[in-house]
């Protein structure tokens, strides 16, 4: 029953987490009028303030991965950060600051309690997923997410208090936001065998540009991190991200609206491609500066831009282009396939079941081509999920910021 108790608690606590950076991306956004004006001073500001504290520079998952989240009052002041960054015009993300505060407030009554263990592990992981299932809205695929992304592995001991505080975050998100859907309700789309080479295709390709994503991140962040001083890079990135949301509205900011639209086909071919390319720039301008933004809802806009730019060319509705863009997308940036397929059909629908699973797998494929070949071989060792793995969620040896995959 106390176990009970404290996933709960931060299952909450995450709802609580994910409800004040999402309000607070809306007031800002609200407060500059869209206008851009406010993205340089914003984001030179958060360079400044995040050069203060170890735990502040980032997106907020690469410091969990590296075990470094352990101050509360460090994650709490990211989520503010990073909600002024993305609502001033920045191109980042709500889920890695929302991840780091949760992981360093489970960590810390972890610590307080003693806990070591399992036990430890099963508080960081509750108090991680509550938060992911507010911001992403998919309460199953949070659960998932926060074990995969954070491990790179499903560790199933860590599934039940993931999936209770997953599912009690979200109900908080609700009561104080309302029901809400990151893209879409519903997209319209039936399935038939003729699209699985079309889908296959998409697939691949899109696993193709993911890789280039990635890669951007990590050239501008290097490039970047050659000014010393981080409030001058963050000046000039966001100068840079400024400019470029006159040329392309869709680039900046959440952009979430913006995929929403591509995802459902309201966005012709060359706009999206022209859209997927700006977010590319402003994401790696953004995230390559170092201030506190995250990656995941950037990588969901330029996979909807992706998906819906190739649609036409491959002949298939956006809705299952898009579906299968973004799952190889996830995969490829987070290493997490089956939160990768499973959150694309919470968010698209289980007629886009099969999109969003060949999608997850190729993207999985093209950045772990080892794995079907030591599968096919027998060498058992094949990363699984049900094995004891014996590290804690988001302790273990992560990337360094701006490698793209956090």
């Amino acid at each position: 029953m106390r176990w009970t108790a404290a996933t709960l608690a931060l299952g909450a606590a995450g709802g609580l987490c994910a409800s004040a950076i999402t309000w607070t991306i809306a007031v800002v956004s609200r407060l500059s009028g869209g206008s851009g004006w406010l993205t340089p001073v914003v984001m030179a500001l958060a360079g400044a303030l995040s050069s203060l504290h170890p735990e502040l520079p980032g997106t907020g998952l690469d410091v969990a991965r590296r075990g470094e989240a352990r101050n509360p009052v460090a994650g709490a002041l990211k989520l503010l950060l990073a909600g002024v960054v993305i609502g001033a015009g920045g191109s980042g993300g709500q889920v890695g600051p929302c991840v780091q505060s949760c992981v360093s407030l489970g960590r810390w009554c972890a610590d307080r309690w003693g806990l070591t263990g399992l036990r430890r592990e099963w508080l960081v992981a509750a108090a991680a997923s509550g938060g992911v299932a507010g911001v992403l809205c998919a309460p199953v695929a949070a659960a998932l997410f926060a074990l995969e992304a954070l491990t790179g592995r499903l560790r199933y001991a860590c599934l039940p208090p993931a999936v209770v505080a997953s599912v009690t975050g979200y109900t908080v998100y609700c009561l104080i936001l309302g029901k809400r859907y990151l893209l879409t309700a519903h997209a319209p789309y039936a399935y038939s065998w003729v699209d699985l080479p079309k889908l296959t295709v998409v697939g691949l390709v899109s696993a193709a540009a993911a890789r280039g994503l990635v890669l951007a991140v990590q050239v501008v962040y290097r490039w970047l991190h050659r000014i010393p001083r981080s409030e001058a890079r963050s000046l000039l990135a966001g100068l840079s991200v400024a400019a470029l949301g006159l040329v392309v509205p869709q680039a900046t900011g959440l952009g979430l609206d913006w995929a929403s639209s591509a995802a459902m086909g309201r966005m012709g071919p060359a706009e999206s491609l022209l859209a997927f390319l700006g977010k590319v720039a402003a994401t790696s301008l953004t995230l390559g500066s170092g201030v506190p933004a995250g990656f995941v809802s950037p990588v969901v806009c330029a996979s909807a831009f992706f998906g819906s730019a190739v649609r036409e060319a491959v002949g298939l509705p956006a809705p299952a282009a898009v579906a299968a863009s973004m799952s190889a997308f996830l995969a490829v940036a987070f290493d997490a396939p089956v939160s990768a397929a499973v959150l694309v059909m919470e968010l698209f629908g289980i007629d886009c079941a099969v999109p969003a699973a060949l999608g997850a797998v190729l993207g999985y494929l093209s950045v772990n081509p080892g794995f079907l070949t030591e599968l096919l071989r027998g060498s058992g060792r094949v990363r699984g999920g049900g094995e004891d793995s014996g590290r804690e969620p988001g302790g273990g040896q992560g990337e360094a910021p701006g490698d793209g995959r956090a």
